[in-house]
C-alpha cells in the first residue's frame, strides 16, 4: 500500500459570520509519498485501519483535508526529516514558514 500526500500552507482567513480564524487561501504546497507516511497518518488519526473504519466511519479522512495543530505540524516536519521522506527539506521549510507566519498546515492523502 502506498500513500501520496499533499502538505499545504494556507493563510488565516476569518469567518464572515462569527469572525473565528478559518483556513484561507493556499499559499504553498509540497507533494510526498511512500508507505512510511502510514505511521504518521495513523498517529494523528488521519489514516484509520479498515477494521476501525467499519465501526467508526466518521473517522475516515480518505481524500479529505485535515488541518493540523501547530504541534502536529512540528511533528510532521520532524517525522519527514527522521524518515528521510521524499522532499523532506521542502516540507520542513513549508511547515516552518507556516508556523512563523501563523498560517495553517493542511494535509491530504490518497492511497
Amino acid at each position: 500500500m502506498g500513500f501520496d500526500i499533499t502538505i499545504s500552507r494556507y493563510d488565516v482567513g476569518k469567518c464572515q459570520h462569527c469572525g473565528k480564524p478559518i483556513k484561507g487561501t493556499m499559499k504553498d504546497y509540497e507533494y510526498s509519498g511512500g508507505r512510511v507516511w502510514k505511521e504518521y497518518l495513523e498517529k494523528i488519526g488521519y489514516y484509520v485501519p479498515y477494521e476501525i473504519r467499519e465501526k467508526e466511519p466518521e473517522r475516515d479522512f480518505y481524500g479529505k483535508d485535515m488541518t493540523l495543530t501547530s504541534e502536529q505540524a512540528k511533528d510532521l516536519a520532524i517525522f519527514a526529516r527522521e524518515h528521510d521522506v521524499f522532499d523532506w527539506v521542502s516540507i520542513k521549510r513549508l511547515v516552518n514558514c507556516a508556523i512563523e507566519n501563523g498560517d495553517f498546515v493542511v494535509i491530504n492523502a490518497d492511497w
